[in-house]
C-alpha cells in the first residue's frame, strides 16, 4: 500500500487523545501489560550496553506490534499480551525495521557527541555553552521528526525503502508542526497528572499515548489513490451532475404541466 502525507487540523490533537482513550477502554488489561513490557525493556536497556543494543533493534517490532494490536481492538478482536511480539515472527517481511533501527543508532551517535560536552560542563559545575544546548535541542527535534512516523508507516507499507520512510516522516512532522506541538503539550500535562500515581498511572498514560499516536498516524497518512481510481471518480462526477440536472428538469416540467392543468380547469 502506498501512503501520502496530509495536513491535519490543529484541533485534531484533542480528538487523537480522546480516540486513544476510547481504544484503551476497550481492552485495558492487555494494553497495560504490553506497556509494562516496553517500559521494562527501556529501563533495562540503560543498565546494560549489550541489552541496550538489542532493545534498539527490538523496539520497532514491539511498537509496530502495539499498533497491530490497536488495529485488532478496533475490529473487535480479543487481545493477548503476547500479541505484542507477533511481528517478530515475520522478520523477513519487516526487514525495514532493522534498517530504521540502524539509521536511528547512527543519528544517536551524532547526538551523543554533543550531549557529552554538555554532561562534562555539568560535572565541572559550569554552565553549558548556549551553542551546545541549541545544537542538542535541534538534533533531538530532527531525530524525532525523522523517525516518529517511520515505524507505523513501515508497518503498513513494509516494501517501502527506509530512506523514503524517514523522509516522509520528516515531511509529516514539518507540515503538522502545530497539531504535534498541541498534542505534545497535552501529553505533558497528562504526565504531570499521572506522575504521582506510580506504576498504574504510568501504564495507563503510556498506553493512551501510543494509542493516540496511532490515531494521529491514521489521520495524517492516507492511502494513495491510483490514477485509475481518480479517472473513475472524474468520469462518474459528470454523470451524477447530468442525472441531477435531468431530475431537476423533470421536476420542473412536471410542475409546469400541473400549472397548465390547473389553468385549464
Amino acid at each position: 500500500m502506498q501512503l501520502v502525507v496530509t495536513k491535519s487540523n490543529t484541533l485534531n490533537a484533542f480528538s487523537w487523545i480522546k480516540q486513544g482513550w476510547r481504544l484503551f477502554t476497550l481492552q485495558p488489561g492487555p494494553f497495560m501489560g504490553m506497556s509494562a513490557i516496553i517500559i521494562a525493556c527501556t529501563l533495562l536497556a540503560n543498565l546494560n550496553v549489550l541489552f541496550g543494543i538489542i532493545v534498539v533493534f527490538l523496539t520497532p517490532f514491539l511498537s509496530a506490534g502495539f499498533y497491530h494490536c490497536a488495529s485488532k481492538a478496533e475490529q473487535g478482536e480479543k487481545l493477548s499480551v503476547t500479541d505484542l511480539f507477533l511481528l517478530l515472527g515475520q522478520i523477513s517481511k519487516y526487514r525495514v525495521f532493522i534498517r530504521l533501527a540502524t539509521f536511528s543508532v547512527l543519528f544517536s551517535i551524532l547526538i551523543t557527541f554533543v550531549a557529552d560536552d554538555i554532561a562534562l560542563a555539568i560535572q565541572e559545575e559550569r554552565i553549558p555553552e548556549f551553542q551546545d544546548l541549541l545544537v542538542f535541542v535541534v538534533l533531538l527535534a530532527i531525530n524525532f521528526m525523522l523517525f516518529a512516523f517511520a515505524v507505523p508507516a513501515a508497518w503498513v507499507a513494509p516494501e517501502k525503502p527506509a530512506l523514503e520512510l524517514v523522509g516522509q516522516s520528516f515531511q509529516a512532522c514539518w507540515i503538522n508542526a502545530i497539531p504535534l506541538t498541541v498534542y505534545g503539550l497535552i501529553i505533558l500535562i497528562l504526565i504531570f497528572i499521572a506522575m504521582p500515581i506510580i506504576l498504574v498511572g504510568w501504564l495507563i498514560l503510556y498506553s493512551v499515548s501510543v494509542l493516540s499516536f496511532y490515531q494521529m498516524f491514521l489521520t495524517i497518512y492516507q492511502p494513495e489513490q491510483s490514477p485509475k481510481e481518480t479517472d473513475i471518480e472524474n468520469t462518474l462526477e459528470p454523470d451524477v451532475v447530468e442525472n441531477d440536472s435531468d431530475t431537476q428538469d423533470g421536476q420542473t416540467s412536471n410542475e409546469q404541466e400541473s400549472d397548465v392543468q390547473q389553468e385549464d380547469v
